[in-house]
C-alpha cells in the first residue's frame, strides 16, 4: 500500500492563526486548512502509514485520533490536488464522510476541533486587487472607478 505523500511544489503556505493558508500557483486557489487538517498534510511525507498518521497526530492534539479522522483528511486534501500520492481506501472501507465520522466520534466538543476542514478562499487577481475610485471621485477613464463608470463631461466616477 502506498503511503500518503502532500504535494509541496507550486504552493505557497503561511500560517495564520493555527490555520494553514495554501496558495497553489498554477491554479491559482487559496485554500484554508484547519489545524488538524493541517497536520496531516505536513506529515504526509510518504513515509508514514494512516495509522502512524493517526498516532503522530493524536500526540500533536493531545487526544485519541481515530484512522478514520486521517482518512476523512486525506480525501478532502486529495480532493484539492494538496496530495502527490493518496493510498486508495482499504476494500471493507467505507468512504468517510462528516455524517459518518460524526456517528463515530459522537456530538462531543472534542468532535469539532478535530474533523478537518479545507475552505477554499477568494483570490482576486492582481487586476481586481487594484484600487478604484469611488462615487464622486475625479476620473479620466471608466477603469478608475469602481463602478466603472466615469461621466464624461464631469470626469467624476458615478453609480452604474
Amino acid at each position: 500500500m502506498k503511503h500518503p505523500k502532500a504535494r509541496t511544489t507550486g504552493l505557497v503556505t503561511t500560517e495564520l492563526d493555527g490555520e494553514l493558508l495554501v496558495y497553489d500557483r498554477h491554479t491559482h486557489r487559496a485554500l484554508c486548512l484547519n489545524p488538524t487538517a493541517a497536520a496531516v498534510w505536513r506529515r504526509a511525507d510518504g513515509s508514514r502509514s494512516v495509522e502512524q498518521l493517526a498516532t503522530d497526530l493524536a500526540d500533536e492534539l493531545g487526544q485519541p485520533v481515530p484512522e478514520e479522522v486521517v482518512w476523512f483528511a486525506l480525501t478532502r486534501l486529495n480532493r484539492a490536488n494538496l496530495l502527490q500520492e493518496c493510498p486508495e481506501l482499504p476494500v471493507p472501507r467505507q468512504p468517510c464522510t462528516r455524517r459518518s465520522l460524526a456517528r463515530q466520534l459522537g456530538t462531543t466538543l472534542a468532535f469539532s476541533s478535530l474533523v478537518p476542514a479545507i475552505t477554499a478562499i477568494l483570490a482576486p487577481t492582481a487586476a481586481e486587487a487594484a484600487t478604484c475610485k469611488g462615487y464622486g471621485a475625479a476620473c479620466t477613464s471608466n477603469t478608475q472607478c469602481c463602478s466603472g463608470r466615469c461621466h464624461a463631461i464631469l470626469k467624476k466616477c458615478i453609480f452604474a
